[in-house]
């Protein structure tokens, strides 16, 4: 891996956390893949709605993780031969590039909830580790240091820690890194393969993903220290991209447990599943509007994909047929998918859909 030499960085400084009324999602309208957003900004500035203008062949722009203040976006792209971690200004047109390698990966950035510090991930040493960079310093710190790999890091809502995949005991397992002191703890408990982790927003549960019933994808849940693991999705489906609502209650997924992928519910105070969507047409990538229990997700129900909303309650109701019940928001003659409002980054543009960086997830 050869660096790049980092230009002076002017430092960049993130207001409180907001509930905006727009999303970013992907869309090839410009012949290339880019972030856009879809909705008014609550100022009234006429922005570009491109985000990551990223023009060019083969240029892609993925894994959105928006600032707490939603002024910013953090995305990967390849716009400059490899892939590197960028933000952009949400009313303004600036881009700013936050890492600077030759040959090597980074990607799968994720803003922190205090806002000063992007977590992402690199190969530049050979393996995957977990990188983060200071937005007033420009300072860039390496957080893990283990010849396996660690990948996939989520800041807990406090800021104060990370919980992160590691293969280091020969296959996947979930870690926390403490942030203070640096420490790494085992989560896991070693009954299969465990992806993707997520905390709730009070710091007490982690939602992931595991491979311990066998091939599919199946979403268990455990208290924050590691105990008491449970299911929550039918082992018989592949379930993935759970998205939590922004109240803790409610985890939204998609699983293709009857032949094709649906949006599912899952209510954690009760217990009850909802089969949100139904029909023999995929809908996926689901994500939440911040302030309300109502669910956007990617359907192909129409020529093209295209972003659709739901209400995901009441739990026990019956599914709805997107084409008459969900209202359809996009609808240009383009593949507009995966969008991302809450939680604030977005998993399903890591899922091999887009020529992504190649890492075993």
């Amino acid at each position: 891996m050869i660096a790049v030499e980092r230009p002076p960085w002017t430092p960049i400084s993130v207001g409180e956390a907001v509930c905006p009324d727009w999303l970013v999602y992907h869309t090839d309208m410009t012949g290339d893949w880019e972030l856009f957003r879809l909705g008014e900004l609550p100022s009234g500035v006429n922005a570009d709605p491109n985000l990551s203008r990223g023009f060019g062949e083969r240029v892609f722009d993925v894994m959105p993780s928006t600032s707490p203040d939603r002024a910013w976006v953090a995305f990967t792209s390849n716009r400059d031969g490899n892939w590197e971690i960028y933000i952009s200004a949400v009313e303004e047109d600036a881009i700013r590039r936050i890492t600077y390698n030759t040959t090597a990966v980074d990607t799968d950035p994720m803003w922190s909830p205090t806002g000063e510090r992007i977590v992402y991930e690199s190969n530049r040493d050979g393996n995957w580790e977990l990188y983060v960079f200071d937005l007033e310093t420009g300072v860039e710190t390496r957080l893990t240091d283990h010849e396996a790999n660690d990948v996939n890091a989520f800041w807990s809502y406090d800021g104060r820690k990370i919980v992160f995949q590691s293969d280091r005991d020969g296959f996947w397992q979930i870690y926390e890194l403490d942030l203070d002191t640096l420490e790494t703890r085992l989560l896991s408990d070693g009954l299969g393969d465990d992806h993707g982790p997520q905390y709730t927003r009070d710091g007490r549960t982690i939602v992931f993903q595991s491979y311990r019933d066998g091939d599919n994808s199946t979403l268990y849940m455990m208290d924050a220290d590691g105990g008491n693991v449970r299911r929550i999705s039918d082992p018989e489906g592949n379930a993935v991209n759970p998205a939590l609502s922004p109240d803790d209650r409610l985890i939204a997924y998609n699983s293709n447990l009857d032949g094709d992928d649906d949006i599912y519910i899952y209510d954690i105070e009760t217990g009850m599943t909802r089969l949100l969507t139904n029909n023999d047409i995929p809908d996926y990538a689901p994500t939440w509007w911040c302030d309300a229990p109502v669910v956007v997700f990617t359907s192909d129900i129409t020529e093209d994909p295209n972003l659709f909303d739901a209400p995901a309650l009441p739990i026990d109701d019956d599914p709805i047929l997107v084409e008459r019940d969900a209202g359809q928001l996009t609808f240009a003659s383009a593949s507009d998918r995966y969008p991302q409002n809450t939680p604030p980054e977005e998993s399903a543009s890591r899922q091999e859909s887009f020529p992504s960086p190649v890492k075993n997830k």
